[in-house]
This record gives C-alpha cells, structure tokens and sequence, in this order.
C-alpha cells in the first residue's frame, strides 16, 4: 500500500538506524514517528510530509522504502494564528499534490488536516485533542485560532479517528461530530521490559509533565511532603517543560519549604527519562486532563505501577486495570495510594504485570498500526463505492 502521511514528525526518529547522518530537527510527533517506522517495516511504501521551523527550503529525504519531506514553517506563534498557517497549508498541499498514493493520513486536527483535506476529502484525520476543551484550558488567541482552524476541519471531514473514547466522545459533543469515529490509540513508544519487573524498597518516584495548571504538579509535590512522613527515603524526580531547578515552581517549592526529596531535571532527552524510568519504582501522572498520554505508555512498558488521576480524560482508559485512580486534586488521596504502593511489593508486581501486558497487546506498534490499516482499507473501500 502507498501510505501518504501529513504531521509533526521527527526525521532523527523516522530514521533511526542511521545514526551518523545529521537530520534537520522537525516538530516532534512520537505517534507519527512511531507509525511510519511500523508501517514501513510491514513493507508498505511510506511517504511523510510535516514542516520544520529550522529550514528555509524544502529538505527530502529517501532511505528504504520510507520518504520524507519538510516543508518551511514561519517561527512566529502570533503570525501563525493570525493568518491560520496558510502559507504552510499552501506549501504542504502544494508538496502533497505531486504524490502518488492510496490513502492519505493526518494527525491533529490543525494545519495537517486543512491541507490533506485540500488534497484527498477522503483523507483519514486522526484528532490527538479536543480543540474546545484546550481552548478552555489556556484561553489565549492561539489557541482560539486553533479551535476555529479544528472546527473548519470537523466540517470538511469524512473520516475520523481519535486516540481514546473520552476523545471521541469530546469530538461528538463539542464539536457535533455526527459520523462514525474509530478509536486507535497511541503507540507506546519504548518496547516492553523484558520477564517481569523486581522491586526495591527505594522508594524512587518519577513525574513527567510541565508547568501548567493542567498538568497538577503542585499537588504532587503537596503529596510528596505527606509521602516522606510515612517513607522519610522517597524522593521525587521532575522531568518537562518549565520544571528546572530555577523554574517558578521549584522556587515556589523552596519558598514553603516543601522541595526535600524533589530533584527538578526540566526538559530531557528521551534516553535519560527511560534511564530514569527504569531506576524508579513509581510513576505519579497527576494531569487533570489528557486525551491519551504518551507518559503512562512509557512507564508501564517498563513495569513501573502507576497512579493516574480518576476522571483525567483519557487516563483511566489508558490504565485500565494496571493503574491506581485518584483524586489528583486532592493531595492526600495521592499521598494515601503512592504509600500504599510503594508499601506493597505484590501491588506493585501485580500492577507492574497488569501494564506489561497492556503494552504487548494492546499498544504495541504491530496491534495499533495493524488498527490503522483496517481503516486504511475501509476508506479505500468507499472511495471505490
């Protein structure tokens, strides 16, 4: 099959296997990274188009049977809501139009999705958020921006797939989706731990998130003091976006004396977290709303027990049963189950196995892509009707 791709990817990823060869830094993309990559070892013909901000004119690049394509983005977030991405719209529809395939997929419901629905209106849209709901989060111009560009896109779709249930129940209320919605999740983006996981009574905790109200930090590190009373050992490390040593909330943490055991690593490369990850004995997600998060993914495939926040959108979906749900607003409820687990070496083996087996079978990159595909033929189907 001739698979044609459109969104945020990253070519040091796509490729891998050459680590010699220096590759242009694109937009990120783990989902989309990680389904080219299976795609292509299925034996299927794939073809990536995204955009970069740190290229001035198009960059190609070819390697088995995988072909990759960026595109010029401008770096001004106030020029890109204003006028909607247009000129990369352009150029990707531009690029795409000149491209042989039989179905054509685009991630996020955004400037990826405008443009292959300019190209094929039977373009397969996979939506990674709820645009209203974000928009209620941060409330700021771009993100208004973004909605209306979403709500452009709901009306030019035909087909649709979400990461998770709670997300497609968002696109079926907030937006009015009337039409059929696959659900496909997220591929987990490390391969699982080999035979089972055996615990220490280190009491290691590791969070992944950034600084905003969404993510809940400052509830975790208020658990964190009620922790280290039951467990004096337990530390916490804080890896993402606006949590280094000097961030607001470090500071914060310092001035109420509440930062004994919290070790502040800000943004990190991948390598390092899974380093982490597998010193750790749990993971706290305490995100109060995620439409399908890539960190619970990643700890489970490496065994760790994780505690999610009860009613965090997709989060309880994507425990199932391998994770502890609480009330991450509150405090105490964190506190009262990390020393529940962390007290436990069975509930931890227990919930260590119960994710493994998550991972080998419901989101390894064979089960999700092989999901994609069955889409994939479905539309090709219609299409022929």
């Amino acid at each position: 099959m001739k698979i044609l791709i459109c969104g945020p990817f990253e070519p040091s990823q796509v490729f891998s296997e050459l680590v010699e060869k220096k590759f242009p830094t694109g937009f990120g993309g783990v989902p989309v990274n990680l389904l080219v990559s299976e795609l292509a070892s299925m034996g299927h013909e794939v073809t990536i188009v995204g955009t970069s901000s740190n290229i001035e004119e198009l960059w190609t690049f070819k390697s088995g049977n995988v072909h990759a394509i960026l595109v010029p983005s401008r770096t001004r977030v106030r020029t890109l809501a204003l006028t909607q991405f247009y000129k990369e719209i352009e150029f990707l529809v531009k690029v795409m139009s000149n491209i042989d395939f039989d179905v054509l997929h685009a991630h996020w419901t955004y400037e990826f999705a405008i443009a292959a629905l300019k190209v094929d209106r039977n373009a397969v849209i996979t939506a990674h958020d709820a645009p209203l709901t974000i928009f209620r989060w941060f409330r700021d111009p771009y993100r208004f921006m973004r909605l209306l560009m979403a709500i452009r896109v709901r009306i030019l779709s035909r087909n649709m797939s979400c990461v998770s249930p709670y997300l497609s129940k968002k696109w079926k209320t907030e937006m009015f989706w009337r039409k059929e919605i696959s659900v496909i999740p997220n591929i987990c983006p490390f391969p699982p731990l080999e035979g089972s996981r055996h615990f220490s009574n280190s009491a290691r905790i590791i969070t992944i998130g950034d600084s905003t109200k969404r993510k809940n930090v400052k509830n975790l590190i208020l658990a964190m003091r009620e922790i280290r009373k039951t467990i004096p050992s337990a530390t916490l490390d804080i890896f993402g976006y606006g949590l280094g040593e000097e961030s607001d909330i470090a500071l914060w943490s310092k001035e109420n004396s509440i930062d004994a055991g919290l070790n502040w690593h800000g943004f990190a490369p991948r390598k390092e977290i899974q380093n982490t990850l597998d010193q750790s004995d749990l993971l706290i997600h305490p995100s109060l709303e995620e439409a399908q998060p890539m960190v619970p993914l990643e700890a489970m495939s490496r065994g760790i027990p994780i505690i999610g926040g009860l009613g965090a959108g997709g989060v309880p979906w994507t425990l199932n049963s391998a994770g502890a749900l609480v009330n991450v607003r509150k405090p105490s409820e964190i506190a009262k189950k990390a020393i529940e687990v962390l007290t436990s070496p069975e509930l931890s083996q227990r919930m260590s196995a119960k994710g493994l087996d998550l991972i080998r079978n419901k989101y390894s990159p064979r089960t999700v892509t092989q999901m994609y595909l069955n889409l994939y033929a479905q539309v090709i189907r219609s299409k022929k009707d």
